[in-house]
């Protein structure tokens, strides 16, 4: 009897009654994997909707030669949660998330092992290239041609993102599980990337952009409750790691900063989209004071 093949790459589909954009994401995933002969694919699709509407979609792919599919459903609310379901199903020392909005590249496996290959065995984060696949101003994107490691005088936000975002498992097991109150549908609402990149950098574990294996984004929410979410999420991100990493104080002295000069007369925060520091500036604060909130409950206090 023959053993059952150890996949060499298990890439993690996270989704939420979207079938239609689902359904583009999955064909694009049999592409690259059929162009990528020489090595075992394992797909994880993670259903976070309330019920497991995407299953017959998912179930009615006939597996092809070298792919496994696999089917999860976890109904609580959570992409942090449905990511988290993925990393303790997956069978592969290669780990890589996108998500249902989006459709990876034929090339995007062979590409993967590749700079998995070039930054050898020891722990490593990765995220690769992001490109809009259509015109909407909510669209995050992850350009450049050359390789570049995280440091403390990056931005962490954006640095890479979470749908196209990978590890081996050296990097897991040094870094753990995304935090679940971080990222869309959690109290949080955004950031559950960022937070593993922190995470990341404070254990150690090198986080490299590669622009070796790239998505194409189509999805996404309206665009100001996406700014919204992302303010919000960007101030429970400096309250958790302020301690960790002094130096994203500087990030919220930048907003304060320009909040001030708006309001003696100077730029706003955007000023092509009319957009004012002082949205961004209570969203950061209320993001700020609702991770507080979640923490001293965690607590008991």
């Amino acid at each position: 009897m023959n053993e059952p093949t150890v996949p060499q790459v298990s890439l993690i589909v996270c989704t939420r009654d979207r079938p239609v954009a689902l359904a583009h994401c999955l064909a694009a995933i049999r592409v690259a994997a059929a162009r990528t002969r020489d090595a075992a694919i394992e797909l994880i699709v993670v259903d976070n909707a309330p019920t497991a509407s995407a299953g017959p979609l998912v179930r009615a792919l006939a597996a092809r030669p070298g792919l496994t599919i696999r089917y999860l459903h976890v109904a609580q609310s959570g992409l942090a949660r449905a990511r988290n379901a993925g990393l303790s199903a997956a069978k592969a020392a290669i780990i890589a998330c996108t998500d249902d909005d989006c459709r990876i590249d034929p090339g995007y496996f062979t590409g993967l092992r590749e700079a998995f290959a070039q930054n050898g065995a020891g722990p490593v984060v990765m995220g690769g290239r992001v490109q809009p696949g259509m015109h909407d101003p909510s669209h995050k994107v992850r350009g450049g041609d050359a390789p570049e490691t995280f440091h403390r005088g990056l931005v962490p936000t954006g640095f890479v993102l979470g749908c196209n975002l990978t590890f081996n498992r050296a990097a897991i097991a040094a870094i753990g599980l995304f935090d679940w109150r971080f990222g869309c549908g959690g109290p949080l609402r955004s950031g559950e990337d960022t937070d593993y990149i922190l995470r990341a950098h404070q254990a150690g574990v090198p986080v490299i952009y590669s622009p070796r294996f790239t998505v194409d984004r189509f999805g996404g929410r309206a665009a100001r409750a996406a700014q919204a979410d992302a303010c919000f999420g960007n101030g429970a991100l400096v309250a958790k790691h302020l301690r960790a990493s002094p130096w994203l104080a500087r990030q919220l002295g930048r907003l304060v900063r320009g909040s001030l000069r708006e309001a003696a007369g100077g730029h706003r925060f955007e000023p092509r989209r009319g957009r004012s520091h002082f949205p961004v500036l209570a969203a950061t604060f209320a993001g700020m004071r609702r991770y507080w909130s979640l923490r001293r409950a965690d607590m008991g206090v």
